[in-house]
């Protein structure tokens, strides 16, 4: 036969993985942060615009992204996501995913890749993750 203490003390132990079930699914939902920087991400996407048109003026309607630039934009939109510029990174990332859709196979994936690395970014640091997962 289980005392009373014992079975309170399984009830509380109950509750207790169920509250923390609870607070790891909060902590997976997705971050919704505040626009604040109009005027900066408009200059952004004015530069991924450039590169982007250089890109289909070089000749080469498909041109494929270099090694370089894809490290550039990995580093710039990692250290927005470690500064907490959630805004501008949502921002810019769905402002490249719309531009690069004309674009080669090559530009969907260098983009698609960022969000799944911001995503785990994210998740580190904050412990929510950026993007929706399907």
């Amino acid at each position: 036969m289980k005392s009373e203490e014992d079975i309170a003390l399984e009830l509380a132990l109950k509750k207790s993985l169920e509250e923390s079930k609870r607070n790891c699914q909060y902590r997976k939902e997705t971050i919704h942060p505040d626009y604040r920087n109009y005027f900066e991400d408009e200059d952004v996407k004015a530069e991924f615009l450039r590169i982007l048109r250089q890109y289909k003026l070089s000749g080469h309607l498909f041109s494929d992204p270099t090694a370089e630039v894809v490290s550039e934009m990995a580093t710039y939109f990692g250290l927005l996501v470690k500064n907490g510029d959630l805004s501008d990174v949502l921002s810019q990332l769905r402002f490249l995913q719309r531009e690069t859709a004309n674009f080669s196979l090559e530009w969907i994936i260098v983009v698609s890749s960022l969000k799944i690395s911001l995503n785990r970014l994210c998740d580190a640091i904050y412990g929510a993750l950026l993007f929706c997962q399907v």
